[in-house]
């Protein structure tokens, strides 16, 4: 391993040895080991050996995408991959293979995350949290305080916590799932001094950090 680590080997993936556009927005690894990419020009699946792409003009029609313009990727708890794209939400069924496209919300530029049975989206329109219920995502609670702000990312931790970075406004947002209740965090603590900061991304450090 120590070799491995030491002594990297890069393979470099451009439209030339098969995905379909170069503008990549996400990349995400589901459960079975695929590589998944959200691109410019539609939703691209490498298995080890060559790329799958399912775009707008896919001849499969359980493989069409309502847009090509994917910004973004999310995998629930099952191990199926959310789709938000400039034209609606879809969903990639690992089990049946197909994609299925939900009738609301029709979001434009947005990120996604999946937490349990809930579906959050961001937008122009602030984050609002779905609930899939059979075949439909519905509106469950519309957080008014973040509209009008274009965020950076969305990011669940291990306590169930949802987090995210308004790129408009120089804070952290929380938001607790149990009692869906919002704070802005203005100030972070860097060296010992309270400071203002822009948030760019999020990851979890340890369990409670």
């Amino acid at each position: 391993m120590d070799f491995i680590f030491s002594n990297p080997n890069f393979q470099n993936y451009t439209m030339k040895n098969g995905i379909s556009s170069n503008f990549c927005y996400k990349v995400l690894q589901d459960k079975k080991g695929f590589i998944w990419l959200a691109t410019l020009d539609g939703l691209n699946r490498f298995d080890g050996n060559n790329w799958n792409k399912f775009q707008q003009q896919s001849e499969n029609k359980s493989h069409k995408l309502i847009s090509n313009w994917v910004v973004d990727l999310d995998l629930n708890e099952e191990g199926n991959v959310y789709i938000n794209s400039t034209k609606g939400i879809s969903t990639f069924n690992q089990s049946t293979k197909s994609i299925k496209t939900f009738s609301k919300p029709i979001k434009g530029w947005g990120k996604i995350l999946c937490l349990k049975d809930f579906v959050f989206v961001s937008s122009w329109t602030g984050i609002e949290m779905y609930k899939k219920k059979e075949n439909k995502l519905i509106l469950e609670k519309q957080f008014l305080e973040t509209a009008n702000n274009s965020i950076n990312c969305l990011f669940k931790d291990e306590q169930e916590n949802i987090w995210a970075c308004p790129e408009d406004n120089p804070s952290l947002i929380k938001i607790n799932l149990k009692t869906l209740k919002l704070t802005y965090l203005r100030k972070l603590k860097i060296d010992g001094v309270d400071q203002e900061v822009i948030v760019n991304s999020i990851s979890q450090f340890s369990k409670d950090t």
